[in-house]
């Protein structure tokens, strides 16, 4: 059976992209590094060296938490207090998309868009959520995390599965990867929004096919 819990990340992990991975730790009670772990919203001096956690979910198992983003984005003029973008972080030690435990049959990370749905409910409308997952080759970290944001209006591919549970988006994207050969690696990103009484699951390849990521491509911007 694969490996769903804190086993070491396959990904190659380097100083400047592991800065979500020590946020894991620190939020779990390990070494925070000099920042400080906050509950209340702060978007003004020393934003940035707060970890500002939003919520808990699955017994611990992920984490809530402002993106550093809404730093920056009160810091424009005028500053648009609209924007809204947050992460859920699991516990576990997942790289991204490519992780093969995923895919699991044993369902281990199922509960990870629900609760990034959860989180990302208690700030913006249903009609306005968009989750996000980046492919690999357009990511700058190599800790799992899903985009909670604010979307933009730009409508998902005709190709999009809809799906009713979001338990059901990693098989949603399994599927498409199949469906599109199975190339190694599975580069590929993730974006999630509401459709009718289901979710609409687009997949889209990463570089060198696709040089935007489903991040930027259907989430408001901050800058």
């Amino acid at each position: 059976m694969l490996s769903t819990g804190t086993s070491a990340q396959t990904c190659a992990i380097t100083p400047s992209s592991d800065a979500l991975r020590q946020i894991v730790q620190c939020v779990s009670g390990g070494d925070c590094r000099g920042r400080r772990v906050v509950e209340r919203e702060n978007l003004g001096p020393g934003c940035e060296a707060e970890i500002e956690v939003w919520s808990w979910h699955s017994a611990r198992r992920a984490v809530a938490i402002r993106d550093r983003k809404m730093c920056h984005s009160r810091r424009r003029s005028p500053p648009d207090p609209r924007f809204v973008h947050g992460l859920l972080l699991p516990v576990a030690q997942l790289c991204g998309v490519e992780e093969a435990a995923l895919y699991a049959s044993d369902g281990a990370h199922r509960h990870l868009w629900q609760d990034a749905w959860d989180a990302a409910r208690a700030r913006l409308a249903e009609d306005e959520i968009v989750l996000a997952i980046n492919p690999p080759t357009l990511r700058s970290q190599t800790h799992l995390h899903i985009h909670l944001m604010r979307g933009n209006g730009r409508p998902f591919p005709a190709s999009a599965e809809v799906v009713a549970d979001l338990r059901e988006v990693w098989a949603a994207a399994d599927r498409a990867w199949r469906r599109d050969g199975g190339a190694a690696g599975r580069n590929y990103g993730i974006a999630v929004r509401k459709a009718g009484t289901g979710y609409a699951v687009a997949v889209e390849p990463g570089m060198p096919a696709n040089r935007a990521n489903v991040e930027d491509r259907y989430g408001i911007a901050e800058d």
